[in-house]
């Protein structure tokens, strides 16, 4: 029973953490590209927005990387002249609060691509602008994802585990009653089961001892009989059938 419930919940956990392991992957996989598109989309629409704005008007240009940066979905955005100077940079710093452990975000490891988009009027290239998607919540996603999965895959290993010893018991009852059909052997009670279990081991095993019930009772009543034999042969007379002087 001990080896069942072992080896049944040493498969749960290798089947289950190998699809935590799947669900994982292909969540950051899917995250990891989904912001990277993200801010390929939003540098390219920003920079085809700071298009239309005059090269000297910085106030319209930082005001539209304002409007995009304080959606939070970005954790720098950055305006680059053509010589490689910044006029303007907006960057999110790590908040206090981490949203998942970090073993976990260390593990799991987004790679945030930095997305660049030119900026130009006409044919004349005015700045390159830089665009990087926040990552905190795709390790929010999955950190919550994996929790549910864990708290899920618990259950799951539980409920196996105690329909297992259902199974178990109902299986191994064939068991308990050669176990009885045994001591009773002992006792020189003859119990033949008739019960017959439909598993083919434990079918074979119980019409065995069902057999040796039966020749072992047919032995002890021939051996019985004999034992009578014997004792009437030896205190009766055989003519008379009376007690002779020694049963006397």
């Amino acid at each position: 029973r001990q080896q069942f419930s072992l080896l049944t919940g040493l498969l749960v956990v290798i089947l289950l953490a190998g699809n935590l392991l799947v669900m994982v992957m292909n969540g950051r996989d899917y995250f990891q590209q989904q912001l990277n598109a993200r801010a390929y989309d939003a540098a390219t629409s920003l920079a085809l927005s700071m298009s239309q704005v005059a090269a000297d008007d910085e106030v319209q240009l930082t005001r539209l990387m304002d409007v995009l940066f304080d959606r939070g979905f970005f954790a720098e955005i950055e305006l680059q002249r053509v010589d490689d100077e910044p006029i303007y940079r907006r960057s999110r710093d790590t908040p206090g609060d981490l949203p998942a452990p970090r073993w976990f975000m260390h593990w799991v490891g987004l790679e945030m691509i930095p997305a660049e988009a030119d900026v130009t009027r006409q044919w004349q290239r005015l700045g390159t602008v830089r665009v990087v998607s926040h990552s905190d919540f795709a390790y929010r996603d999955l950190w919550a994802m994996v929790r549910a999965e864990l708290i899920w895959f618990s259950w799951v290993l539980v409920i196996t585990l105690v329909l297992l010893q259902l199974l178990l018991n109902w299986l191994f009852r064939p068991l308990v009653r050669v176990e009885r059909q045994a001591l009773a052997i002992c006792e020189r009670q003859w119990q033949v089961q008739t019960e017959i279990p439909r598993p083919r081991e434990l079918r074979r095993m119980v019409l065995a001892m069902n057999k040796m019930v039966q020749k072992l009772q047919s032995i002890f009543t021939e051996q019985s009989a004999m034992t009578e034999q014997l004792r009437a042969e030896s205190f009766n007379d055989n003519v008379s059938g009376l007690l002779n002087r020694r049963g006397f």
